[in-house]
Formats: structure tokens, sequence, C-alpha cells
């Protein structure tokens, strides 16, 4: 989740019953009263269930899609564990770790836990990829119906149950951390994952620096691209990235003037017989420490 670039600590993680934004959580991530342990869990359970669950069980029966449900399913499965394991994101092959975890450690889940590796690839990969599941899985809705079943080669996933005991691992879950001291690794992983939270939310900058006569004319509005040589240094540094605004300095001085760009990305081009790196620039967002002075 990208915010403007005011001030990242500005962008609001959840919203409710209440509103709760990246600056209130790194300052209770720096605290250990049980105030601070109160409203984490707070933070955690309603991200969780005010984003999936909660939606998905206000749709009316006749409108209830067993697929989009389990597409939901998947992903806080998914983001479940992370909180569980302390992960920033589930890396290459962590993925059915996950789902073969979360299995085993749920009892109405165990059921699935021979299929945990299937599971991942023809339900889990399928809905997300393709909107569609893989080899002999279907996903149904019934309420009277056991969450997973055999008929044949058939395999069976029941998404309303499915999401009910979901829901009740998600309780769970914050009932654990509610009973949990600070230093049990509940806590270690879960603060490990809600920094990582935190960290997402700020923009990727790329740090330049500029002379007084080139900082004036984009501060001007009179210079749209930044070159850079195609040198190691800059492959390394503009190839292959992904920013979202550039941070111009001009000089290293603690007050130098600084200026945020929008940065719409590179391209190579050839520049006065030389190999160069465009750098295309967006409006302006951000002006500090700047006097105005004749291009």
């Amino acid at each position: 989740m990208k915010t403007q670039w005011s001030d990242y600590r500005d962008t609001v993680l959840i919203n409710y019953p209440d509103v709760v934004k990246v600056g209130e959580l790194e300052s209770l991530l720096l605290r250990s009263d049980a105030g601070a342990k109160r409203r984490l869990v707070h933070v955690i359970y309603h991200r969780l269930n005010n984003r999936y669950v909660r939606p998905l069980n206000e749709i009316p029966a006749p409108m209830r899609s067993g697929f989009l449900t389990m597409a939901a399913a998947c992903l806080m499965i998914e983001a479940l564990q992370s909180f569980r394991q302390g992960y920033e994101y589930t890396k290459w092959g962590a993925g059915k770790k996950c789902f073969s975890k979360f299995f085993s450690e749920n009892e109405a889940f165990k059921c699935l836990h021979p299929y945990s590796n299937n599971f991942y690839s023809k339900i889990r990969c399928g809905i997300l990829h393709q909107a569609e599941t893989y080899g002999n899985w279907l996903i149904w809705l019934d309420k009277e119906l056991p969450l997973f079943f055999l008929r044949g080669e058939i395999k069976v996933i029941n998404a309303e149950k499915f999401l009910n005991e979901l829901e009740k691992s998600i309780k769970k879950y914050r009932a654990d951390l509610e009973a949990a001291d600070w230093n049990n690794r509940l806590w270690v992983r879960a603060k490990r994952k809600l920094t990582k939270i935190c960290e997402h939310c700020k923009p990727e900058i790329l740090q330049l620096n500029l002379h007084r006569e080139f900082f004036a004319k984009i501060a001007a509005g009179n210079k749209r691209t930044e070159y850079r040589s195609q040198t190691q240094y800059w492959k390394k540094r503009l190839t292959k990235k992904e920013y979202d605004v550039i941070q111009f300095r001009n000089g290293y001085a603690t007050n130098a003037p600084e200026m945020q760009v929008e940065f719409l990305g590179v391209r190579r081009i050839k520049r006065d017989g030389k190999n160069v790196y465009a750098i295309r620039l967006g409006k302006i967002l951000k002006i500090k420490r700047w006097q105005k002075i004749n291009t």
C-alpha cells in the first residue's frame, strides 16, 4: 500500500471499527505495555477479519461465490501464517509450507494435510492465477456438507465450511496473542511482520544529487528528464528497480535544498553520441529550503 508522498505515516492500515495509521503502529511497536498489546491485537485481527471474512459473510446467500470465497481464504491462510511465522512475505517455495503447516496445526483442516501440496497447486494457484481449479478439485457451497470430502477420484472443498473454520482459526490466533507474554516467540514474530508492513508503506526513493543550475531548472518545471551515463554503477541503481519518487539534493550539507519529484521510469537512449539513461520526471511533490533563481 503506497501513500501520497506527504508522509507515509498517514497511510491507513485499517479503517473499521476505527482508523489506525502507520504512524500509530510504529509508535505501538516501540512500547511494551498492556495497552499497546491490546491495540496491536486489534490491528492484526481486524486487518484479517474486516478485510476478508466480514465482507464475505455479508454477501446475501444467492450471491455467494465459492471461488471468490476460496480465493480470499487462500490469501488469508498465507497472511495468517506469515504473522505466526514472522515472514515479510512468502518467498519462492514457502507458500506450500504455509498451507502444510496451517492444515497440520488446525484441527478442522487436518483432513487436508495429506493433500496440502496438491491443494496449493490445484486450488490456490489455479484460482489466483487462472480463476479455475485443476486436477479434479471442485468447490461447492453447502452448510450441511463436510469441509472436505471425496467423490470417487474427485476432491471437493466446501467453501462455506472452509470459511467458517478459517474464521475460527483467526479468532484462535487473536486469543493466543492475548494470552502470550511479550517475549513469547508468537509476539516476536508478529511484531516482525508488523514492522515489515510499516516498511512496505514507505515509498521507494531514488536519491540523486544535482548542481544548483539543474536543480533550479527542474524546480521551475523547465527540465523533465535527468540523465546518467550507462556505467555499471548507474546500471545497478537504475535497471530492474521500481522507484516511486526521486529525492533530489543540491549539495551534501545537512541544510541543502531538497526536492521530491515523481518517478516516471527510465529509458536507454543516445545523447550527444553517448549511451545514457534518461530518467523521466513527473510532477514536483515537495520542495524544501529552496529559493527560486532565474534560469
